[in-house]
C-alpha cells in the first residue's frame, strides 16, 4: 500500500522539476495529491506523465503568491478528498543577478513566492493538519546558507522560509504537527537555466558535490520528502536536512 497510503497532501509547483517527482513518489507511495501550479496546460501535461486518475490526484491552476488562491487549493483538497495529512512548499521563482541589479520587482518576485507563499499555505493548512498532526516539508537552498553570488534576491526568501520553519516549530510542536526544511540539489528547470546562463558557477558548485553529480528529482529528493512526510518521520521536525550529494556546505 505504501508508507502514504490513506494520507492527502499538497504540492506546490508540481507541474515541473522537484515538484513533479515528488507528486509522482507521493502517488507511489499511495497518498492522494492536490497538485498546485501556475498553469493549467503544465499540470495537466503532468498528470499524464503520473498516470494517475482523479481519484489519487486533484490539479488546481494557481497564483501561490496570492492569498485567495491559497485558500482555494487548500479547500480543495478538503472538498476533493475529505482530509489533509501533508504540505509540500516547493514553488519559487527568483531571477539571477548580482545584487546592485536588483530591483524591487526582482525582489517582489523572489520573496511573493517562497516566504509569502510558504506563509499563506502554512497559515490555511493549519486547521486541517491539526485535525490529523500533519506534516510540513519546506524548501530552502544551500545557495542561500553559502551565499552563492547572484542569488541574493533567492537567498533572502529561501532563508525566510527557514526562520519562519523554526518558529512554527515551537509554536505547533503541541499540535502534533511537524515542519522540516529540505535543501535540494537537483536537475530542476531552475537549475538547468542557471546552468546555461552562468556556467562557470555552475561547473563550480558541481566540484563541492561530493557524488559528483546534480540529483534526480524522483529518484534522490522526492524519497526523502515522502518518509518526512509519512509516520516512520513522527520524531523529526525543526530540521534542515540537505539532499544535496555531499557539498561543502553545511546549515
Amino acid at each position: 500500500m505504501g508508507k502514504l497510503a490513506g494520507k492527502v497532501a499538497i504540492v506546490t509547483g508540481a507541474a515541473g522539476g522537484i515538484g513533479r517527482g515528488i507528486v509522482a513518489e507521493l502517488l507511489g507511495e499511495g497518498a492522494k495529491v492536490v497538485a498546485t501550479d501556475l498553469r493549467q496546460d503544465a499540470l495537466d501535461a503532468a498528470v499524464a506523465e503520473w498516470g494517475a486518475d482523479a481519484s489519487r490526484v486533484a490539479t488546481v491552476a494557481a497564483d501561490i503568491a496570492r492569498r485567495d488562491d491559497v485558500r482555494r487549493v487548500v479547500q480543495a483538497a478538503i472538498e476533493r478528498f475529505g482530509r489533509l495529512d501533508g504540505l509540500v512548499n516547493n514553488a519559487s521563482a527568483s531571477r539571477n543577478k548580482p545584487l546592485l541589479e536588483c530591483t524591487d520587482d526582482d525582489l517582489a518576485l523572489a520573496l511573493n513566492t517562497s516566504i509569502w507563499a510558504t506563509f499563506y499555505f502554512m497559515q490555511e493548512a493549519y486547521p486541517h493538519l491539526k485535525l490529523q498532526g500533519g506534516s510540513i516539508v519546506n524548501f530552502g537552498s544551500g545557495a542561500a546558507i553559502s551565499g552563492q553570488p547572484k542569488n541574493g534576491t533567492y537567498a533572502a526568501g529561501k532563508e525566510g522560509v527557514r526562520g519562519m520553519t523554526r518558529t512554527a516549530v515551537h509554536e505547533w510542536g503541541p499540535d502534533r504537527i511537524r515542519i522540516n526544511v529540505v535543501l535540494p540539489y537537483a536537475t530542476s528547470p531552475a537549475m538547468i537555466q542557471w546552468s546555461k546562463d552562468f556556467p562557470d558557477l555552475y561547473a563550480r558548485s558541481l566540484e563541492r558535490v561530493a557524488l559528483g553529480y546534480a540529483g534526480d528529482p524522483r529518484q534522490d529528493i522526492a524519497p526523502v520528502v515522502a518518509w518526512l512526510l509519512s509516520e516512520e518521520s513522527r520524531y523529526v521536525t525543526g530540521q534542515t536536512i540537505a539532499v544535496d550529494g555531499g557539498q561543502v556546505v553545511r546549515p
